[in-house]
């Protein structure tokens, strides 16, 4: 097992942003094996899979293996790169990031200030939880990084559950007290003022900062 070789990952100014002016930083360290054999598709750069791993060259061709038409094989030094060794492997550690916490600048029912948290793994995966797996390249004898990975879920989506959310509402309340007793009515009413404000209340917040509320009791 090589000794930990130290590199820096560049911390995204705010989660699922593509944006870096901050320059926030996070320690880091390589702790896998020295050499690592990849094999990349030469019309794209794309790095498809590891081949072989090693401490030493002589370790990465104890099996003989062929790259795939149009592919070719390339080998990383952990040593020289080992941005790019930690990302393909996992095999890294990292030292502790902050919480990320933003006010969004609007309050919850009981006027408490409603706040976005992000929590950082420590775990080793902090290259993966900014940027796309499987998306590293190889272009000109140069390492190009992976595209930094945006919120799964697009704007448009999240909102068009609103209406669908407001119809549940209406169907349900309109069952009345034959099935739900008055809490549960208040409840649904309830529910529904928040997806009927939410679109107005968070127009300048990201999407995915917003805390749906729990959903209310929905009986069969």
């Amino acid at each position: 097992m090589p000794s930990k070789i130290k590199f820096t990952i560049l911390v995204n100014d705010e989660p699922y942003v593509d944006s870096f002016v901050q320059n926030k930083t996070a320690e880091a360290y390589y702790t896998g094996l020295r050499y690592v054999k990849v094999e990349y598709d030469t019309s794209s750069g794309l790095v498809k899979h590891i081949v072989s791993q090693g401490d030493s060259l002589h370790d990465l061709d104890s099996i003989t293996v062929y790259p795939e038409e149009g592919h070719q094989h390339l080998v990383i030094d952990g040593n020289a790169n080992p941005w790019e060794a930690s990302y393909l492997t996992a095999d890294y550690e990292h030292d502790q990031v902050p919480v990320y916490e933003e006010d969004l600048g609007v309050t919850d029912d009981d006027g408490n200030p409603e706040i976005y948290r992000y929590t950082y793994s420590e775990e080793g995966s902090m290259i993966q939880n900014i940027y796309i797996p499987n998306d590293l390249k190889y272009i000109d004898g140069k390492f190009v990084k992976p595209r930094v990975r945006l919120h799964m879920v697009k704007k448009e989506n999240y909102f068009n559950r609103l209406q669908s959310h407001i119809e549940m509402c209406d169907t349900e309340f309109a069952r009345g007290r034959s099935v739900y007793n008055e809490n549960e009515l208040q409840e649904i009413l309830k529910y529904k003022a928040w997806l009927e404000n939410c679109t107005a209340k968070y127009k300048n917040i990201k999407h995915w900062k917003i805390k749906w509320p729990d959903l209310p009791v929905i009986k069969p």
